[in-house]
C-alpha cells in the first residue's frame, strides 16, 4: 500500500479546500461591496459633520452689537461660505438685516455725540446747568445776587466759547453770552430790557443746544 505524501514538500501547510472569503468583500476593481453609509461590521458609518461657517456667526455678532460695517461684510462672506458647507445662510442674512437696521440710529447719534464732546460745549453746558431758571428765581428778590448770576454766566460762556473747536458752536455760545451781557447792562442802568430780549435768550439757548449736539433739540 502506498502512503500519501505531501507533494509540496516538507514543512508545507495543508491547503483548505474552502478558502476564507475576502473581508470585506470586494466588488469590481477591488471596491468594497457594502452599501454606501455602512461599515464593514454592518453598522451605519459615522456621518461627517458639515463644515462650519464662522463668517455667518461673526455677521450675527456684529449685527447684534451695532458693528454694521463688519456685520454686512461678514454676512456677505457667510452667504458665500454657506453655498460650500450647507449651513449658516439664515444666520448670515439675520446679521445683514440687523446691521442695516443699525445704520439709521448710528447716523443720527454719532454726529450729535461728536458735537457734544467739544470742549467749549461741555463747559457751556456745565455753566448753563449751574445758572439755571431755578437759581434765577431764587435770587430774583435780590438784585445784587441776580446781577452776579448773570455776570458770572456771561463770563463763563465767553470762556467756553474760546475753548470750542467747532465754529458753529463757538458762534452760538458767543451769541448767548452777548444776551446775558446785555441783561447785565440793563440791571446796571436800571432801564427796562428790550421787549425781545427774553425771546432772544431762548432762541440763542436753542442754537447752543443744536450746535452742541443735544439729543432731541
Amino acid at each position: 500500500m502506498s502512503i500519501p505524501t505531501n507533494e509540496a514538500g516538507p514543512g508545507a501547510q495543508p491547503q483548505d479546500s474552502h478558502p476564507a472569503a475576502e473581508y470585506p468583500p470586494a466588488g469590481p476593481l477591488g471596491v468594497e461591496a457594502y452599501p454606501p453609509g455602512f461599515s464593514g461590521a454592518g453598522y451605519p458609518a459615522p456621518v461627517q459633520e458639515p463644515g462650519k461657517n464662522g463668517f455667518a456667526v461673526a455677521a450675527l455678532v456684529f449685527g447684534l452689537i451695532g458693528g454694521f460695517v463688519f456685520g454686512i461684510l461678514f454676512g456677505v462672506l457667510g452667504l458665500n461660505r454657506a453655498k460650500k458647507v450647507g449651513r449658516g445662510k439664515a444666520m448670515a442674512w439675520i446679521g445683514i438685516v440687523l446691521s442695516i437696521l443699525w445704520i439709521a440710529p448710528i447716523a443720527y447719534f454719532v454726529p450729535h455725540l461728536l458735537k457734544a464732546s467739544d470742549p467749549g460745549c461741555v463747559a457751556a453746558k456745565q455753566s448753563l446747568a449751574t445758572y439755571n431758571d431755578a437759581k434765577f428765581n431764587a435770587d430774583q428778590n435780590d438784585p445784587a445776587a441776580l446781577k452776579s448770576d448773570f455776570h458770572s454766566l456771561q463770563s463763563e460762556l465767553d470762556a467756553a466759547a474760546t475753548k470750542s473747536d467747532n465754529a458753529g458752536a463757538r458762534s452760538a455760545i458767543q451769541g448767548l453770552s452777548g444776551d446775558f451781557q446785555q441783561l447785565v447792562g440793563v440791571l446796571d442802568s436800571g432801564t427796562a430790557p428790550a421787549p425781545d430780549l427774553q425771546s432772544r435768550i431762548t432762541a440763542d439757548a436753542q442754537k447752543v443746544d443744536s450746535a452742541c449736539g443735544t439729543i432731541g433739540s
